[in-house]
């Protein structure tokens, strides 16, 4: 297939972006900005969804059409991404929670380190409550090499694929939305709230319906969009997925009861919009190109994982200085920002450096006779 027909690159704005959304989510109660802006601008939870189908949908285009597949070589890649600054996240968070007056739970802690708290009601959202997100993360990452070698040795017809994912995702929102009507939803904070938005089955449909898309542009030529195409999907994609966050509280009403909106129900809203933004062209390419959004879409993880951590720091170092909280709350966002790009020039590439320099030097000795 020719390489030019996606690319992952362009992406690097949107991803910088939703991460920054979950940041205000978590800033949005006390914030007079917010409070009047579009809802999209602080839709945190509906953002996540966006991270599980882009997951799906990268994982999918990288590893189709590679021949063979080393475990070793695909969990090196996937961990060398996420371990140092997940790390760092939950030590931050060791050291603010004392002083924001969140308790520490050594069984937290243990599921934190081992990725399996958001399987475990109620720890969650203990230790560095964003860091549930790599929790489901990291079960779809075993989930996908099998996944992977099943399609290959199928090889069914991308629409199939689609259509039998699609249903696997309409079959998980049915249950979400029955449960959450019923008596089994005890609101938030209880173990059904966590098992309703934050266990990975709940997000499963979210990051395959990225494997099935990733799937289609890779072997039918038919799923893949000229450039006009591209571009108007993806404003149309944007514009829908604005439209209906604005408008929640009418579409609940439209069907009589809650819907599970913070739990995976925007995946067929963002995957038009990862899709045909993979394949723009011309002077949007271009402009999504931009070395700036490259290096601010390196950082979206690095934000995401210590947006907690560093807003507690920074509250306690502005509590005594008369700033409004709007202001306090740009203050936060961008010693954010220059943080995850200080981690990812510091510790992030280092060390991903150094695992790539061992893996060459593994190989070369391999090699030699």
């Amino acid at each position: 297939m020719d390489n030019k027909t996606w690319d992952m690159g362009l992406l690097s704005l949107p991803r910088f972006l939703a991460s920054v959304i979950v940041v205000l989510f978590h800033c949005r109660t006390r914030s007079d900005f917010l409070g009047d802006a579009p809802r999209i601008v602080s839709a945190g939870p509906q953002m996540v969804t966006f991270f599980f189908v882009l997951s799906g949908f990268s994982l999918m285009l990288a590893y189709y059409g590679k021949e063979g597949f080393s475990p070793k070589t695909y969990w090196t890649n996937r961990l060398v991404r996420i371990l140092p600054i997940y790390l760092i996240g939950i030590g931050l968070a060791l050291a603010v929670n004392p002083f924001v007056g969140k308790e520490f739970t050594f069984m937290g802690l243990v599921l934190h380190l081992t990725f399996t708290h958001a399987l475990v009601p109620p720890y969650p959202l203990t230790i560095n409550g964003p860091a549930w997100f790599m929790s489901v993360l990291v079960v779809f990452y075993l989930l996908f090499p099998p996944l992977l070698s099943a399609i290959r040795k199928v090889r069914p017809r991308a629409g199939l694929l689609f259509a039998a994912v699609f249903t696997v995702w309409l079959l998980t929102q049915i249950t979400l939305a029955l449960l959450l009507n019923s008596g089994f939803y005890q609101g938030f904070p209880s173990a059904s709230h966590d098992l309703l938005y934050y266990f990975p089955l709940a997000h499963l449909g979210s990051f395959l319906m990225g494997v099935a898309a990733a799937y289609g542009v890779l072997t039918d030529p038919r799923w893949r969009l000229s450039a006009n195409a591209a571009l108007g999907i993806f404003l149309l994609s944007v514009a829908a997925v604005a439209f209906v966050i604005e408008n929640q509280a009418a579409v609940r009403s439209l069907v009589h009861r809650g819907l599970p909106f913070g739990s995976s129900f925007y995946a067929p809203f963002f995957l038009p919009v990862i899709f045909s933004c993979s394949m723009i062209r011309g002077r949007a390419e271009k402009f999504l190109s931009m070395r700036l959004w490259a290096v601010l879409g390196e950082i979206s993880f690095a934000v995401y994982m210590l947006q907690i951590p560093v807003r507690g720091i920074t509250s306690l170092a502005l509590e005594s200085l008369p700033l409004s909280y709007d202001l306090r709350m740009l203050i936060y966002l961008l010693i954010l920002i220059a943080l995850g790009y200080l981690l990812v020039l510091g510790v992030e590439r280092p060390f991903r450096t150094f695992i790539r320099t061992k893996q060459s030097e593994g190989f070369v000795k391999k090699e030699r006779p």
